[in-house]
């Protein structure tokens, strides 16, 4: 009865998952959705930096020569026109790392897809070939019971005897590919635990678009290569308008003459 249970427990993983779990479960564990947000909300961030103004400079000094105070604040106005092209640049990286994460997310699900789908047919394939070497079982034992009784010769019950060792091998083999499909699959879901059976239809959003019917400015890569190029406009057009010469804007104050006390 023990032997019986751990061969039971061996077979049969504590655990099965659908495809549309398997998926979520990735979302949830791996760190790629979690890297793209925080790319997204960089980007963003870099937004508001790029439409942020300078601060002005201010500084003091003294002198041995009067006035010997001197205070001064500098504003520079070099930030005026290239403003707005700056702010569009950092906008087209926000476009960017929406893209990136667009493709982060397909490539995620792309991953989690290909081993659901091999899992799931190997364990398909582990279960044919235990059929298949049972079937051969039972040939065996039918060829070794003519013997005995004189049907068969001793050649053709040996030739059955091997085709059932042979499918003993083959599940064998089987029952490890599956074992190592399931464990890839466990992978990557991020998956703590033994690793899950893949359960479910094989035929699970198979309805949606085809690759025929998708816009090409929709994929993630053109959309990346589309911002890519946009930046580029922008900062082209900001390196441009910062040869246009601007004034500085000073002001400040000076104290300590001797000769206009108070002044």
């Amino acid at each position: 009865m023990i032997a019986l249970c751990l061969a039971l427990a061996l077979q049969q993983p504590a655990d099965s998952i659908t495809l549309a779990d398997a998926l979520e479960q990735a979302r949830r564990q791996r760190g790629t959705v979690a890297s793209a947000a925080a790319g997204v909300a960089g980007a963003r961030a870099a937004v508001r930096t790029a439409g942020t103004i300078p601060n002005p400079t201010i500084a003091y000094s003294h002198s041995d020569a009067t006035p010997t105070n001197h205070f001064v604040v500098d504003q520079p106005l070099d930030w005026v026109f290239r403003r707005g092209s700056d702010r569009a640049a950092a906008r087209a990286g926000v476009a960017r790392a929406l893209a990136d994460s667009a493709g982060a997310i397909t490539e995620l699900a792309r991953e989690v897809r290909v081993a659901f789908y091999r899992a799931r047919a190997a364990r398909l394939a582990e279960a044919l070939v235990r059929d298949q070497a049972s079937l051969a079982d039972s040939v065996a034992a039918i060829a070794a019971a003519r013997l005995r009784a004189g049907d068969v010769s001793q050649f053709e019950q040996e030739q059955a005897a091997l085709e059932a060792l042979r499918g003993r091998q083959t599940e064998s083999g089987a029952r490890e590919a599956a074992r190592t499909a399931e464990a890839d699959l466990a992978r990557a879901l991020g998956w703590h635990g033994s690793p899950p059976a893949a359960a479910g239809p094989l035929d699970v959003d198979l309805d949606r678009a085809t690759a025929d019917s998708v816009e090409s400015e929709t994929l993630p890569a053109v959309r990346a290569a589309i911002a890519d190029s946009a930046a580029a406009a922008a900062r082209a057009r900001s390196a441009g308008l910062a040869r246009i010469p601007l004034p500085t804007l000073q002001s400040g104050a000076e104290w300590g003459d001797d000769t206009q006390p108070g002044a």
